[in-house]
């Protein structure tokens, strides 16, 4: 039986094996997703990565030229898996974040929302935290996956475990940017490669059909006042 656990409980126990790149087929979807709506060429900007993890995104913004990267995590354990390279790190939820507003001119969230209950109180923090007219690119698993039972798993010590996952569909995305003075610019939905999955491994075959991830690209509206939490 798998065992579900709290975001904080989870990660402290997978971060010990939990490595700084894709490593299964749907991250695979989902970055090719995300990298085709990060900017190419990234010089000059200041970029934050919430939910950090251990570090995959920031070494692609770093890749790209940012000239500031900051990776924020409410979890220690992944924060010090990210350390070795990228010592610009901070312990933090997304929902609570301790930096003053518009410092950023982009924002990265990769895989994390669907961690939060309240993805409106999410959005408005982030939001608080971008320059205006500033981007953020967030994904999370597609909605359908919901519909079909799938859950985020990990093994530890041979026990079979879950994270915590709130579904949030594109409506509930759509009501949540509007109030955070967010604006959809870009929507993907993100299908996994066959190529991708290992021989001989387990997969539902829905997965091949159906998307699993998706990637919004998001615009503060400038001019808009925002207020500090």
């Amino acid at each position: 039986m798998t065992q579900i656990l709290d975001v904080a409980d989870a990660y402290a126990l997978w971060a010990e094996t939990y490595p700084p790149y894709a490593h299964n087929a749907l991250m695979l979807a989902e970055e090719r997703a995300f990298m085709t709506l990060l900017p190419p060429d990234m010089r000059g900007l200041s970029v934050l990565d919430i939910g950090c993890g251990s570090g995959r995104y920031l070494k692609r913004i770093m890749a790209r030229g940012a000239a500031q990267t900051t990776g924020l995590d409410l979890s220690r354990p992944m924060l010090k898996r990210a350390y070795i390279e990228h010592p610009d790190l901070v312990e933090s939820s997304a929902s609570h974040i301790p930096l003053r507003n518009d410092v950023a001119d982009c924002v990265v969230c990769a895989l994390t929302l669907g961690h939060i209950e309240s993805l409106g109180n999410a959005l408005a923090e982030i939001s608080r935290m971008l320059k205006p007219s500033g981007l953020l690119v967030a994904s999370d698993f597609h909605p359908i996956g919901a519909a079909f039972g799938w859950q985020r798993t990990f093994k530890h010590q041979n026990q079979r475990y879950a994270v915590r996952h709130f579904t949030h569909t594109l409506d509930d995305w759509r009501r949540a940017c509007q109030a955070a003075s967010l604006t959809v610019e870009a929507h993907m939905e993100a299908f996994v490669d066959p190529r991708d999955v290992p021989s001989g491994a387990t997969v539902d075959p829905r997965a091949l059909d159906y998307p699993v991830a998706h990637v919004l690209g998001l615009r503060k509206r400038p001019g808009e006042i925002q207020v500090s939490a």
